[in-house]
């Protein structure tokens, strides 16, 4: 994935916690439990998966002019070009 002059894994937005765990695979701090795995009733028409893939992601790229949150989770950081 390529990321250019944006703050996508930032702490700023929503479902954080949840990007780092599905996508990267990196220790996040998700407190509950997922609703697949509890053994409350579920409805019947939908299949329930007991457990989610962690860690889809093989390669972050970003490219940005500044160290934001998304470059520390990065695999590779291309500086941008500035004239």
């Amino acid at each position: 994935m390529f990321i250019w002059r944006s703050n996508l894994l930032g702490s700023s937005g929503k479902g954080h916690e949840y990007m780092l765990k599905y996508l990267l695979g990196t220790d996040s701090g998700i407190q509950g439990d997922e609703l697949g795995a509890s053994d409350e009733v579920k409805p019947v028409e939908v299949e329930w998966q007991t457990a989610a893939i962690e860690g889809k992601l093989d390669l972050l790229v970003t490219l940005d002019f500044r160290m934001s949150s998304t470059c520390l989770f990065s695999d590779i950081v291309l500086p941008t070009a500035t004239v």
